[in-house]
Parts: structure tokens; C-alpha cells; sequence
């Protein structure tokens, strides 16, 4: 459980990181929109743009899925409960 619990703080921070520099590279499109007649280096720029948002929405997925693991894991040892008859007996099988 810590371990989903690092990932999810990882992944936290991985979007802090990806939302910062999203938000320069949008900076960066406003200043050079009208400097740049160049078509080739417009597109290349949205590209990234666009593999950027990309891998954003990727993380958000993936953090969204392991915290839906950890409160769905948090649900169960509510219900059952690591003291539990059934955990036990559960764990005598396994043995």
C-alpha cells in the first residue's frame, strides 16, 4: 500500500513539472506567433505541443487509475479488515 501511495505522490509531481512546462511552452507560442514566418518551425512547435499534452494526459490517466486502486484497496480493509475471520482463514489456506 505505501508503494501505491509513492507512485500516486510521484506521479503528483510529475504533473506539477509537465503543467509548468506546458505552461511555457504556451508563453513561448504567444511571443514567437508573429516573429516566425517559417511554416516548417511553426509545425515542428506545435508537434511538441501536441506530444506534450499528450504524455500529460497519459499521467493524469495513470494517476487517476492508481488512486482509484488505493481508495478501492482502502474500501476492502474497511469492510474485511486485516483482523477479519475470513482474512485469517484466508491466510492459513495460503500457507
Amino acid at each position: 500500500m505505501q508503494s501505491i501511495g509513492l507512485s500516486i505522490v510521484h506521479l503528483l509531481w510529475l504533473e506539477i513539472l509537465d503543467q509548468i512546462e506546458l505552461g511555457q511552452q504556451t508563453d513561448l507560442v504567444g511571443d514567437q506567433a508573429g516573429h516566425d514566418d517559417d511554416l516548417d518551425a511553426y509545425q515542428q512547435r506545435r508537434q511538441q505541443r501536441e506530444a506534450m499534452i499528450a504524455r500529460y494526459l497519459r499521467l493524469v490517466g495513470a494517476k487517476t487509475k492508481a488512486s482509484s486502486f488505493l481508495a478501492r484497496l482502502h474500501e476492502l480493509r474497511q469492510k474485511w479488515g486485516e483482523g477479519s475471520k475470513k482474512v485469517r482463514e484466508a491466510k492459513t489456506l495460503v500457507k
